[in-house]
């Protein structure tokens, strides 16, 4: 009886694993192709005589659903360009994305203020990245577990620029108004923020252009696992050891 108890709370645990990645919150909207768009973003530069310039794009948002953070659709896209001598720029076409991109979830914030708790982060080659297209990262790995109404942050970064006269950087497009497709604000119970060179600015009560996903445990799931450890715990119950003879 109780290895059985212990294989039917398995299987629970098993199929709470399984249970497919659902929608959390959209507020994917995919438009052309950079025409009349605007959009907020991660950036490297150096370009004497300017300073060397950092900038980290962030997003807050709020979760709609308790699971597992299993996926961020973003729309937008990735450029680059070099020079040797300041004056003449080369870069921006595919072949010269050489840079990582890496998409970092943050907790501990509210809507209006960006978390500072780093709770995982994945990277993907700026060749990846679809440009003025939806490109997915893949969290599942990294095991964030969030119950609804909690409120999660994402920030962009792109590899620190090796060398002088170089940018590269990554924008998320979220606005197509000016080519009658409409615009993102407002669906994610969250606001944009630009960091840069260490100052957090407020960039709106509008939301990136970007979906998240969660695996959230099925009913059945829930049904079996708890149903599992009730008849678990019955077994350990009436497994009680009898009292040695006098």
């Amino acid at each position: 009886m109780y290895r059985f108890c212990v294989v039917l709370a398995a299987l629970g645990f098993a199929a709470t694993a399984a249970s497919a990645a659902t929608v959390d919150v959209d507020n994917l909207l995919v438009g052309p192709s950079g025409t009349g768009v605007t959009g907020l973003g991660a950036l490297s530069a150096v370009t004497p005589p300017q300073p060397p310039r950092t900038n980290f794009a962030l997003q807050t948002w709020t979760v709609g659903l308790t699971g597992t953070l299993a996926q961020i659709d973003l729309f937008g896209g990735v450029g680059s360009s070099y020079s040797t001598d300041g004056v003449t720029y080369t870069g921006g076409g595919p072949s010269d994305f050489e840079f990582d991109v890496t998409l970092t979830i943050l907790g501990g914030g509210t809507v209006f203020q960006p978390g500072t708790q780093a709770l995982g982060a994945v990277t993907r080659r700026a060749s990846d990245i679809v440009n003025f297209g939806v490109t997915s990262f893949d969290l599942s790995a990294l095991n964030i577990y969030a119950t609804a109404g909690t409120v999660l942050t994402w920030r962009m970064s792109v590899e620190a620029c090796p060398t002088v006269y170089c940018v590269q950087n990554w924008a998320n497009w979220n606005d197509f108004t000016a080519t009658g497709g409409g615009s993102t604000n407002g669906y994610a119970g969250g606001a944009a923020f630009l960091e840069s060179d260490g100052v957090t600015y407020f960039y709106g009560p509008k939301d990136l252009n970007f979906r998240t996903s969660m695996t959230v445990p099925e009913p059945a799931s829930w049904a079996l696992m708890i149903a599992g450890f009730g008849l678990t715990g019955a077994a350990l119950r009436r497994r009680r050891p009898t009292p040695a003879a006098a």
